[in-house]
Parts: C-alpha cells; sequence; structure tokens
C-alpha cells in the first residue's frame, strides 16, 4: 500500500485520516487518543510528514491547529463570575484536550527507538528534547516556532544522542527522511530528489541562529562547524540555509576545503562581490541598524523579493522565505509585488488562492495575505 496516501477518496495517509476523525479527548490523564494515534504512527512512521494530495495539509499542522483551538478555549472568558463552577469546568476539559493534543504532537516528533534483534535486550528509552527533533523534519512553521519560543533552554543544550549537537547542527546536518516527498529546491527546479521544502531549512536555521546566535561558532563532537554541516549535507546558498549560517560566523568557511562544493563557493564569490559594491544601510541618524528583530525580518523580506522574480515560484517557497509571518507588512508588499509580477509563471495562481479557485496549487496563507492587501 502507498504509505502516502492511504484513503484514496480524500487522497491523504491514514495518520491525517485518524487525526482528523478522533474528537476532542477531554481525560485528565493520558487519553485513549494518544494510544491509538501511537498504532497508526508506528506502522509506518513516514506518514507524519506526507501532505496531503488534495490540500497540502499535514499531521502535524492539523494538530497544533487543534492545539491552538483547544488552548484558547481553556483560557476563555465568559460574561458575569468566571469563577463559577461551569465556567472552571469547561476551562478544566478544554486544558486537559490541549494537554492530550500535545501528547500526540510529542509522540509524533519522538524518533522511534531502533530495532533490536531477537535475544537482544532493548537500550531503554532516550532522553527526548523536543527542540532538536524537531528541526530534524518538515515541522510547520508555526509549531517549530512555538516549540523554540516554549523551550528556550533546549536551544543551548546538546542532543541526547551524546554527538555534542546543538539543534543549530541538527537542523544543519538534517535531511528528509528515505521516502519523504519530494519537493523542488530553489537552486534546481528540476530536482526530482527527496528534499526538504524551499527554503524552509533557511527558515529553521534562521529562528535557531535569532534565539541562540552564538551557535554558529561552536563545534559539535566531531569539531565540526553548523555551516559545515550544512554544506555537507547538500543544503543550497539562501533556501538551505547556508548563507545565514555564513553570515553569523563567517571564519567558519576557513575550515571547509570549496573546492569540493563548486555551486557554493560560486555563490559565496558573487554574494562576496554584492557586499563590496553595496554599503550599509543607514537610519535617520547615520548609523546602521542593530535592531536584530528587524534585521531578521529584512533578511526573510529580502530573499522573498529576489524568489518572486523566478519564473518557476511557488507561493509555498515564499511562505518559507518569509518565516511564516502572514501578518507582516512587509510580506503584503513582497506578495502585492508578486501578483503584479507579469512576467512570473506563478503569479495567477495568487489571484487564484484569493478566489478560491485553485485549492491544490494555493495554500491558505495566500488568501489571508491577499485578503489584507485587498483591504490596504
Amino acid at each position: 500500500t502507498d504509505h502516502r496516501y492511504g484513503d484514496p477518496s480524500i487522497r491523504c495517509t491514514a495518520l491525517y485520516h485518524a487525526i482528523s476523525i478522533i474528537p476532542d479527548d477531554f481525560n485528565p490523564t493520558p487519553g485513549p487518543t494518544v494510544e491509538f494515534v501511537r498504532a497508526v504512527h508506528e506502522a509506518n512512521p513516514l506518514m507524519v510528514t506526507v501532505a496531503n494530495a488534495s490540500d497540502g495539509d499535514k499531521p502535524l499542522t492539523l494538530l497544533y491547529r487543534r492545539f491552538s483551538r483547544q488552548f484558547d478555549q481553556s483560557e476563555k472568558f465568559f460574561a458575569g463570575d468566571n469563577s463559577r463552577p461551569e465556567v472552571l469546568g469547561y476551562r478544566q476539559k478544554y486544558k486537559a484536550s490541549a494537554m492530550n493534543t500535545w501528547r500526540v504532537i510529542q509522540l509524533l516528533l519522538r524518533p522511534l527507538p531502533p530495532p533490536v534483534a531477537k535475544g537482544e535486550a532493548s537500550a531503554g528509552p532516550m532522553e527526548f528534547k523536543m527542540v532538536h527533533a524537531a528541526v530534524q523534519m518538515n515541522c510547520p512553521a508555526d509549531l517549530l516556532r512555538y516549540i523554540i519560543e516554549t523551550k528556550p533552554n533546549q536551544v543551548q543544550e546538546t542532543d541526547p544522542a551524546g554527538t555534542g549537537r546543538l539543534p543549530l547542527h541538527c537542523a544543519a546536518a538534517a535531511v528528509p527522511p528515505n521516502g519523504a516527498a519530494a519537493v523542488d529546491d530553489d537552486d534546481d527546479p528540476s530536482s526530482s530528489s527527496p528534499a526538504f521544502p524551499a527554503y524552509y531549512s533557511k527558515f529553521v536555521v534562521d529562528e535557531l541562529l535569532y534565539a541562540h546566535s552564538d551557535a554558529a561558532a561552536v563545534k559539535d563532537g566531531d569539531g565540526k562547524l553548523p555551516l559545515c554541516l550544512a554544506i555537507e549535507s547538500g543544503k543550497t546558498w539562501i533556501g538551505g540555509g547556508v548563507k545565514s549560517l555564513y553570515d553569523a560566523y563567517p571564519d567558519g568557511i576557513k575550515e571547509i576545503d570549496m573546492d569540493k562544493y563548486p555551486s557554493i563557493n560560486e555563490a559565496l564569490s558573487f554574494s562576496s562581490q554584492q557586499d563590496h559594491t553595496k554599503t550599509d544601510s543607514e537610519d535617520g541618524n547615520g548609523k546602521g541598524t542593530t535592531d536584530p528583530e528587524l534585521k531578521k525580518e529584512e533578511h526573510y523580506i529580502c530573499d522573498a523579493s529576489m524568489l518572486v522574480q523566478k519564473s518557476d515560484a511557488c507561493l509555498d517557497a515564499i511562505q518559507n522565505s518569509l518565516g511564516a509571518h502572514p501578518d507582516d507588512v512587509g510580506a503584503c508588499h513582497v506578495l502585492r509585488g508578486y501578483h503584479r509580477l507579469t512576467g512570473c509563471k506563478a503569479a495567477p495562481l495568487v489571484q487564484q488562492a484569493a478566489e478560491g479557485e485553485n485549492p491544490d496549487e494555493c495554500n491558505e496563507y495566500a488568501g489571508i495575505v491577499l485578503g489584507r492587501i485587498a483591504a490596504k
């Protein structure tokens, strides 16, 4: 059976279908939904990153929406006295359901133990660090950001496997699991090999650098920097996050034999030439911008502005390059320009997304942002 689309009627995996049909689990202790999803997940762990053929949705994306809804209900305010037993009971019920959904998310992110040969003793459960696990798979952008923000200490901790790797090392070295859906990368639209979505690796790297920029200069247990791991794993210059790692710690390039990586070497040379010919941006006082949050957002917008000029640009790639910030004014400007770029083959998809004419090609993100553009 094709593990990608176990349900031929709606073109989704068995895992996605299982998650979509379970009701809110109000059990105060780990409810039955956790074990139900576990049984489906362990049958084929590759299903966790597979997108629906119908709408592109994924199991973890569905779960995070579910968790967010339940969490919001657990803090809902009602008219009148909010200390009433019925109000407290309502909140507690949804708090329990949110916790059960979070347990399912943890279950899907936790690496499965390696198979044990007959007669051999199991090594026992390994310590689980959620940030390290999430950055190594195609985790939804909003969920990944939530994990990093709620577990900031883990960003500075090495992985439990004893490799001496911080989450940034893990993200830099990450490759799609065998059998993952193939998605064209940003540098080679004709590529048919399994890959993370365009600009996804850059988004992960940028989030981790924003949380702990010093990690770019830290070596793992094998003496390798994140920059070295990213290049060795085949990541691309911009969309793969290599440029972000280089910008964070330029000296790291000295430890890499660039002759082995001609495409990265060429991109580095081109980028260096650009840096020499442009001046630093200045604010009203004649000083360079130093706000890290502003630099982070400008980086996303700059990359997206370059991306939309490609004839084969797609909305998913633009979404990742913008860091999944649908509320940013910058995102609105980029997509407005994208829509008006008549030479871009994908430009009509933007309008179709707003009108709901092409759900297979366009995601919800485009519709939200275009709605904001129309309102301006």
